[in-house]
């Protein structure tokens, strides 16, 4: 169920950035949630709030990043251990201390499931 809210979400995104549109709506999730304060901490979204039930997010538009892709999905999973050297560096993982950049993992030695990549196409 989580890969199908993150392909929404993420389809929703890259929507948004091809009409640009800056303001979108989605419903609420935990894991959403999680990945939302990433992204805003990446600089992607410039905000997001709760009205009712749903969250309310704000894309900045001037990011460098203009396309988010999905690595992991429920057939194929690709792992990342500290050992591996992976070429986009603007990866997002899911860890056993939750949601974290792929600079954030290496930092605290950790390792987990790519869910998804940012792109400046």
């Amino acid at each position: 169920m989580a890969y199908y809210n993150l392909s929404n979400f993420i389809n929703i995104i890259n929507n948004s950035f091809a009409s640009n549109k800056q303001v979108f709506l989605f419903n609420i999730s935990n894991y959403i949630k999680n990945i939302l304060i990433k992204l805003k901490q990446a600089n992607l979204i410039k905000n997001f709030y709760l009205k009712d039930k749903k969250f309310l997010c704000i894309i900045n538009l001037d990011s460098r990043y203009k396309k988010i892709k999905m690595i992991s999905k429920s057939s194929i999973k690709h792992y990342y251990n500290k050992n591996k050297i992976i070429v986009n560096k603007n990866c997002f993982i899911t860890t056993n201390k939750g949601i974290m950049s792929l600079k954030e993992a290496k930092k605290n030695n950790l390792g987990g499931e790519i869910i998804f990549a940012l792109f400046n196409v």
